[in-house]
């Protein structure tokens, strides 16, 4: 019996150290489980940041091309403009900066924008429906007598 004793402790014993040894790579093995779940919720966490970031640059990409957009409109617009002054200024003969007065106040005057007043005039020529003279202004005429 004694025998039988020293044989079931020593499987007792293996057993033991089985069980200790299996119990560390658990605790290993959960280690790693738990450090991989950080580096998971790491990645998840930059990868919404990162979608977020893109969305971002994405809208700011949509301002970019709606800002030139509008920046090429105002150049057709000012070229436009510019042709509807100088229009005025032979049609009136005034100073540049009296047509311009004038178109102004022709906008003011319809409640339309100052580029489809200037767009009217170029296409039809038709300075007929602008105001006498804006307030202020002075024509070519009278500087050049000054």
């Amino acid at each position: 019996m004694r025998a039988q004793m020293t044989v079931n402790r020593s499987d007792i014993d293996d057993l033991l150290n089985t069980s200790e040894e299996t119990a560390a790579r658990a605790d290993s093995i959960e280690g790693r489980a738990e450090d991989d779940r950080k580096r998971i919720d790491g990645l998840e966490c930059r990868a919404d940041l990162d979608h977020e970031l893109l969305l971002e640059l994405q809208a700011a990409g949509l301002v970019r091309d709606e800002l030139t957009t509008q920046l090429q409109l105002a150049l057709r617009t000012s070229r436009r403009i510019g042709a509807a002054i100088g229009i005025v200024m032979l049609a009136r003969k005034v100073s540049e900066e009296a047509a311009f007065g004038l178109l102004r106040t022709a906008s003011q005057n319809t409640n339309q924008k100052l580029r489809l007043v200037a767009d009217e005039i170029v296409e039809t020529g038709d300075v007929t429906l602008l105001p006498a003279e804006p307030l202020g202004a002075e024509s070519t005429e009278s500087a050049e007598a000054v």
